[in-house]
């Protein structure tokens, strides 16, 4: 009996997976069945539908009453498994204290996926109306807040590469203000009053995948199995 794999049964083989016999000597008997397993190595697949076909006395070697039934054939279906990808998720974001005029932030980030995942930025959009707003590697000064003077450092950014299933926490400056400068939000300040704080709702956001509202450019670095899942969501007492 030959036992072939098949991408469809009208195709030729794609392998030859065991071929077995009797053994010399032992003739199968009217009525008498015999069976064999074996365990085979099969070409590299891709996903897809396939045949498994046993022919028995595959050369005509017996003569038989009937010749035609002497093929079967089990289709099977080889699905793709999980993808091997990255899957960047923020696990947390804690303030830990003022700086300049800025917050100072601790954003924790999980790589949940198969892939290694990096660079990517760290960002944060203010909720309604959805605008980018500045989280940096550095404090935003007291005169570049008065002056609404653009950032004097770069994005709050993981520079190197986060491993599958590692996690990474990341130290920024986080201000109300509208990203870029020159638009920055004021909060009003009433008499005797000149710093007062007040409770935003900010969506933070690992890789820049989601376009802002404003018309910002998109900076979206890492495939990832799931883009859905790059927030998170703070409530936060802010300037």
């Amino acid at each position: 009996m030959d036992v072939r794999l098949y991408a469809s049964e009208s195709e030729p083989p794609i392998a030859d997976l065991t071929a077995w016999r009797q053994p010399d000597g032992a003739a199968l008997q009217p009525g008498e069945s015999v069976e064999d397993t074996a365990s085979v190595r099969t070409p590299l697949l891709q996903p897809g539908a396939f045949s498994i076909c046993a022919t028995v006395d595959p050369e005509g070697e017996i003569a038989e009453a009937d010749e035609t039934n002497n093929r079967t054939c089990i289709p099977f279906t080889i699905v793709a498994g999980a993808p091997r990808r990255a899957d960047l998720v923020i696990e947390s974001v804690t303030p830990i204290g003022a700086a300049e005029a800025s917050l100072k932030v601790k954003v924790k980030i999980r790589n949940a996926g198969s892939e290694a995942a990096g660079p990517f930025r760290i960002m944060a959009f203010r909720r309604n109306p959805r605008q980018p707003l500045l989280l940096i590697e550095c404090p935003l000064t007291e005169g570049q807040l008065a002056a609404g003077s653009p950032a004097s450092c770069d994005d709050l950014t993981q520079r190197t590469q986060l491993a599958p299933g590692a996690s990474a926490e990341l130290t920024g400056y986080f201000a109300y203000v509208i990203a870029g400068g020159a638009s920055f939000v004021k909060n009003p300040i009433g008499p005797g009053n000149p710093n007062p704080l007040v409770s935003r709702s900010v969506d933070f956001m690992v890789d820049g995948c989601f376009p802002p509202e404003d018309g910002s450019p998109v900076f979206c670095a890492v495939d990832e199995i799931d883009e859905l899942n790059n927030f998170k969501g703070a409530t936060l007492k802010v300037r």
